[in-house]
């Protein structure tokens, strides 16, 4: 089974967790905790419209209040929950033809366990799995955040108008009144304001 570095480390962190609450077992939930330390994960719940800070409340006062603890400290054993976040995350894995297991397959894996609390906190909180699809899918890597990236095709694509504004560059509008007029009325809209000029 590969997995990914950052997955490797969200894995031995859900781990340490477990240990140092002195936990008897490793949950999904011991995975949902450290799954919300990834920067990556914080964003696409913002774009679902789940502030992070909520889920992490919740999350904690579960494992404060609901799990086993052991007087003394012993290696946690893996729940039959636990095992399958990571079997569902190589399923999807493999059915996506990817070569490690990512992130995005194990918040998915969480989201679609039945019988845990990660799950229905995240369906409580009003995440619908399509929703989560398409903001991985949409957020697949922050290499797609990078604006060098992006303004080279904005630059390639389109002309600023603004900065030509601001240098003076543009002609002015002799005798075009009336498209003028018909362009602020678009961009005062709430809906459909894109004005296009050819």
């Amino acid at each position: 089974m590969k997995m990914a570095s950052n997955v490797k480390q969200i894995i031995n962190k859900a781990n340490s967790i477990a240990k140092e609450y002195k936990h008897e077992y490793v949950t999904p939930e011991h995975i949902f905790n450290a799954v919300l330390d990834v920067g990556k994960i914080k964003n696409i719940l913002v774009s679902c419209g789940v502030p992070e800070e909520i889920l992490r409340k919740e999350i904690k006062t579960y494992l404060e209040q609901k799990l086993p603890v052991l007087s003394k400290a012993a290696v946690p054993i893996e729940t039959i929950g636990y095992r399958n976040i990571i079997l569902r995350a190589e399923a999807e894995r493999i059915l996506s033809d990817k070569k490690e297991i990512d992130i995005a397959d194990i918040i998915v894996s969480l989201f679609d366990e039945k019988d845990c609390f990660s799950s229905s906190c995240l369906r409580k909180a009003g995440i619908k799995r399509l929703k989560l699809l398409q903001a991985l899918s949409y957020n697949p890597s922050e290499e797609c955040f990078n604006s060098k990236y992006d303004r080279k095709y904005l630059d390639r694509f389109t002309v600023d108008l603004t900065a030509m504004a601001q240098e003076n560059k543009l002609e002015p509008l002799i005798g075009r009144e009336k498209e003028l007029a018909r362009t602020i009325q678009t961009l005062c809209r709430k809906k459909k304001n894109n004005p296009i000029f050819v």
